[in-house]
C-alpha cells in the first residue's frame, strides 16, 4: 500500500487458513492473499472495511479487468502496489489514487508503460490490535 518500490515476486511466507465463513465469495481459484505494507488506502472504503499496515487483503487474480473506482493489485516496472484506480480516458491514462491520511501523491501511467494488474481487492482481513 505504500509507495510501488516493494518489488513484486512469488514470494510464499506461509498460508494463512480462512474459514470459508469469513469469506465472501464461493470463488476459489484464483485466489491469494497478501499482507499489506503501508498506510496509503488507510481510508479506503472497500466493504467498510481500510486497509492498514498488517491487513490481509483477499486479490483474484482471475480479474484483471479494470474498474474505475476500484481497488488493484498491480504492478508497475516490477513493483507491487495497491492502489484505487481511476481511468482517465480523455487524458489516455491511468491513475493509481491513494486513500490515506498521509499525503500520498498519485501515480500516473500511460499505455506504453510497463503496467499490469494482477487481481481485484475483494476483501479485506484486519490484522488484530493485540496488547
Amino acid at each position: 500500500c505504500g509507495p510501488a518500490t516493494f518489488f513484486a515476486e512469488q514470494n510464499i511466507e506461509s498460508y494463512l487458513r480462512i474459514s470459508e465463513k469469513l469469506l465472501k465469495t464461493k470463488k476459489r481459484e484464483g485466489l491469494f492473499v497478501l499482507r499489506a505494507e503501508g498506510n496509503s488506502l488507510n481510508k479506503a472504503d472497500i466493504d467498510g472495511k481500510s486497509i492498514s499496515d498488517g491487513d490481509y487483503v483477499i486479490i483474484d487474480s482471475k480479474d484483471r479487468n479494470i474498474e474505475d473506482g476500484k481497488y488493484f493489485l498491480s504492478i508497475l516496472d516490477g513493483c507491487a502496489n495497491l492502489k484505487k484506480v481511476k481511468e482517465d480516458k480523455e487524458n489516455n491514462q491511468i491513475i493509481l489514487l491513494s486513500k490515506s491520511t498521509e499525503d500520498v501523491p498519485p501515480i500516473y501511467i500511460h499505455e506504453d508503460d510497463n503496467y499490469l494488474i494482477n487481481g481485484k481487492v475483494i476483501q479485506i482481513i484486519k490484522n488484530p490490535k493485540i496488547d
